[in-house]
């Protein structure tokens, strides 16, 4: 249980992280922000459904 929550947010973090050192502070946003374009498509395996389908939304809605 513990990977799901650690490894998605590392996505985020590290696309922050990322953008610092390119200079380009406003990528996370353009990428995870609310008003973002981009889209997200999750191939996963019937083992991840509870995670992928609850868990991860809730937690970048929790987020903001």
């Amino acid at each position: 249980m513990y990977v799901w929550f650690e490894a998605p947010i590392s996505y985020i973090s590290f696309l922050q992280q990322f953008a610092s050192e390119i200079g380009n502070d406003t990528l996370c946003n353009e990428i995870w922000g609310m008003t973002s374009n981009s889209e997200i498509s999750h191939f996963i395996g019937k083992d991840n459904i509870v995670f992928h389908t609850i868990i991860w939304p809730a937690l970048l809605m929790a987020h903001g």
